[in-house]
């Protein structure tokens, strides 16, 4: 995943991946522009992970989310999913 891949699950911003993630913004400006660091992406592919498995093994889900920056993460990974299922 590059850094900008990440970034747009923040709405491009650093601040708001900082906080999504437990990090500082001085992390993620040593990131490397072409591939960030494994454990960070590990993170971000698990937001909401029990989601798309449901999908992908046609399970029904609830979700709930209270924070609007990780219904959006929730929505994009559940859209892509079920594209993908198609």
């Amino acid at each position: 995943m590059t850094k900008l891949e990440a970034l747009k699950l923040a709405k491009g911003s650093v601040n708001e991946l900082a906080r999504i993630l437990d990090i500082s913004h001085a992390a993620i400006s040593q990131w490397d522009d072409k591939k960030i660091p494994l454990l960070r992406e590990y993170q971000i592919n698990e937001i909401n992970a029990d989601r798309v498995a449901a999908l992908n093994t046609g399970r029904k889900f609830i979700g709930i989310e209270l924070d609007a920056n990780y219904f959006a993460i929730a929505q994009d990974r559940i859209a892509k999913a079920q594209a993908a299922l198609l």
